[in-house]
């Protein structure tokens, strides 16, 4: 489809759906998964285990599928398809059992559904230079989607059996499938990149850096992702305040990503990142110390700064520094980072720490942000090129 028949309208309808529906699926899975595989019998250590699983191959999954999409420019067919793996591989888990078959399971989907990621961000960035959409305001639908995700799935949980998880997940993929099928696709202007391109991306200190900071930032949540529902459920909180209280940290995130285009017009990209580990500090740190549930929704409201600032600022940064042939490679790169490396190296020793510890795992959350702060200073002090062939900071690494 050429992208001169896509209207601006059209393409930021079919993204602002395409997040719904996949952020919808993940406000289903991320807080209630746990809980589910608590039920079929895994204790906090083995859930780990699992959800370790479905971040490590993301490491090679999503860097593999999103350079197979710069080169052959086939990113459409694998949205549609990619979809339907992970349908299957969801709906397997109903038949299965144990810790292993579990693992293998995640390892299923953490390589489809996580793979969609980068092919819609880099669709998105794409959009916003030739087709003037937005990035903060289609990203917000994904919030939105979260949100109704979430709290459906508490409310339908309140007085429910942990066994509707599971279904409550598969429905949404169901409509992430039907988004991804209906979505425009825009052709690339310049050849496809070469693999030694992309591979010079590891040879930039400050690429290196840039995904170390993110990497680290957005790994303080792990406990929080992991088993903060286990932990406010067993501190007396029901399901449906369990639901409200994650909704309201991804309802600050939609406020954030409405100022978004201003955010990231006014403030450098590494700023915003340090000032996400900043505020880690804080939120991890109270979560630390307390299930009190005044103190638990003063701090959930800063996660628009500890995940939505850090990650408009990675998408400013991918932006201005990295182009459009080597922008879904450097997208994958960026998520592998986040949702393999970071997250399969933490949410193991997560659930070890929450299973000896029980809350104070959360200060696990205050190291890492401490570090992405530290790590995003230094990144935004660096001179020199930053991608093959681009300008430092935040000149554009080729003018148009």
């Amino acid at each position: 489809m050429s992208g001169s028949t896509v209207s601006r309208a059209r393409l930021s309808t079919g993204l602002s759906a395409f997040y719904g529906t996949y952020f919808g699926t993940v406000g289903v899975a991320l807080p209630f998964m746990p809980v589910w595989l608590a039920w079929r019998g895994l204790d906090p250590t083995e859930i780990g285990i699992v959800l370790g699983a479905s971040f490590w191959i993301r490491v090679i999954a999503l860097p593999l599928v999103a350079s197979y999409a710069d080169r052959s420019g086939r990113r459409r067919p694998l949205m549609r398809v990619l979809p339907l793996v992970a349908l299957a591989a969801y709906a397997g888990l109903a038949f299965v059992s144990g810790v292993l078959a579990f693992a293998a399971l995640a390892l299923v989907i953490g390589a489809s559904f996580s793979a969609l990621v980068p092919l819609g961000e880099s669709l998105a960035l794409r959009g916003g230079e030739t087709h003037g959409v937005d990035y903060g305001r289609v990203r917000l639908w994904g919030s939105v989607g979260f949100i109704v995700g979430s709290m459906g799935a508490g409310l339908l949980l309140s007085g429910a059996a942990p066994s509707w998880i599971l279904p409550a997940i598969i429905a949404a993929v169901v409509l992430t499938t039907g988004a991804c099928a209906a979505l425009p696709d825009l052709p690339r202007e310049r050849p496809p990149a070469r693999l030694g391109s992309a591979l010079r991306l590891f040879t930039r200190p400050v690429f290196l850096l840039f995904l170390a900071a993110c990497g680290t930032v957005q790994a303080s949540h792990v406990t929080y992702y992991g088993f903060g529902s286990i932990h406010w459920a067993a501190a007396g909180h029901s399901e449906g305040v369990v639901g409200a209280l994650w909704a309201e940290g991804v309802i600050a995130e939609v406020l954030l990503f409405l100022l978004g285009t201003r955010l990231t017009a006014r403030l450098r990209p590494f700023t915003l990142i340090a000032l996400s580990g900043l505020a880690g500090v804080l939120r991890w740190s109270v979560l630390a110390s307390t299930t009190d549930l005044a103190a638990l929704v003063f701090v959930q409201a800063l996660h628009a700064v500890t995940f939505g600032a850090a990650h408009l600022g990675a998408m400013a940064w991918l932006r201005q520094n990295v182009p459009e042939e080597l922008r879904t490679t450097a997208t994958s790169l960026y998520a592998a980072t986040i949702a393999g490396v970071a997250f399969g190296a933490t949410m193991p020793a997560a659930g070890a720490l929450y299973e000896t510890h029980g809350g104070g795992a959360f200060y696990f959350g205050v190291v890492l942000s401490a570090a992405g702060l530290l790590l995003a200073a230094a990144a935004g002090r660096l001179r020199g090129p930053t991608v093959p062939g681009g300008a430092h900071g935040r000149a554009p690494l080729r003018t148009r």
